[in-house]
């Protein structure tokens, strides 16, 4: 099977490690038949989602080790409703460690969401370490669920 890449922009076929050019468009096309699979896309970020809808197309074969197309030829045309499309993180009422929030994180790529909105402090806590006021961080449930500067700038990366 091969994969093709290409860019309205450019209008010459892209290898994968090639770049496309950055815009904020995420308008997508993505065809299949037997033996190659199409995605054309204005911009980076519609090529990324296009090859997620790709890969939740197929399936992998543990007893034959291959990948099967689902229902293959196909096209799809595809862009999303709204240009921001979000996750809300309550980690003000809610804790989650630095690692779950890093899995979240990663997982929204799977349901093509481009904003994240952490909610880290609220009036009812503030888990979130202050250097130049120490004392705020004393408002958190507890002294286990914190996040330190640290951990902001490691999630936040």
């Amino acid at each position: 099977m091969k994969l093709l890449l290409l860019s309205r922009s450019s209008a010459a076929a892209i290898l994968l490690d090639h770049l496309l050019l950055l815009s904020r468009s995420s308008d997508r096309v993505l065809a299949a038949s037997i033996s190659i699979v199409c995605c054309w896309a204005n911009s980076v970020y519609g090529a990324l989602r296009g090859l997620e809808t790709f890969s939740q197309l197929c399936t992998y074969d543990y007893e034959t080790k291959s990948i099967h197309i689902y229902k293959a030829p196909w096209y799809v045309r595809d862009r999303p409703r709204f240009a921001f499309r979000g996750l809300l993180l309550d980690t003000s009422r809610h804790y989650y460690p630095v690692d779950v929030i890093k899995q979240i994180i990663e997982s929204m790529s799977y349901a093509k969401l481009n904003v994240l909105h952490w909610h880290i402090i609220d009036e009812e806590s503030f888990p979130l370490e202050v250097p130049t006021y120490p004392k705020l961080w004393k408002g958190a449930y507890s002294k286990w669920e914190r996040y330190t500067i640290e951990d902001a700038d490691e999630i936040v990366k």
